[in-house]
């Protein structure tokens, strides 16, 4: 009578053990059952086949299944079945792999953290107090800007529009605050000395 080894890889409904137990010389045997175990069962049984079966692997991971295929490789198993993935990596030459009877399609759930709105990123950046200094820098360097080109002090080159006007002063503070460049440099030495510092 002719018998082989049978080695298993899953995870029920697959692969079930119902029993497992002690023999007479010592040894240890299983009895399995499963969807992927019942196929190969009902082979050997039409075959006149003994099988052997090697301990169960119910735990599908990656260090179980690179475990099997070398003890297939290496001929410590004559036929490996379970939930076994059909990638190119693992058919190869060496093994020769059946006809899959069960196909299975799995989602993959990943958790993802609730959308936090653009607007609430961008406030949480910084404290209260460093958003307020943020804002009173920016109204003093507007003020500034303003003050340079309109007061009494201011040299003999007369400023442009932009800067004499209190709004396109803010805007410009707001594009030097941005490191963005301002429509139109300033021409009074004054105003030139703010904007290096």
């Amino acid at each position: 009578m002719l018998f082989f080894k049978l080695s298993t890889l899953g995870f029920s409904p697959y692969v079930i053990m119902t029993r497992k137990y002690t023999q007479i010389d010592g040894s240890i045997a299983y009895e399995l059952t499963g969807l992927s175990v019942d196929i190969v069962k009902l082979v050997c049984e039409k075959m006149n086949l003994t099988t052997f079966v090697l301990a169960p692997q119910q735990d599908f991971n990656l260090e179980t299944v690179v475990k099997h295929f070398g003890e297939f490789e290496d001929g410590l198993s004559d036929v490996l079945t379970g939930t076994i993935p059909l990638l190119p990596v693992v058919v190869t030459s060496s093994f020769d792999a059946t006809i899959p009877y069960l196909y299975e399609k799995s989602k993959l759930f990943v958790p993802c953290p609730k959308a936090i709105p653009g607007t609430e990123k961008i406030l949480t950046t910084f404290s209260l107090s460093v958003w307020l200094a943020i804002g009173l820098v920016l109204l003093l360097t507007a003020n500034v800007f303003w003050c340079a080109s309109n007061g009494p002090y201011r040299s003999v080159y007369n400023e442009t529009h932009t800067y004499q006007s209190l709004t396109y002063s803010f805007q410009n503070a707001w594009d030097v605050l941005l490191a963005v460049s301002v429509p139109q440099q300033p021409t009074n030495s004054s105003l030139r000395v703010f904007f290096f510092v």
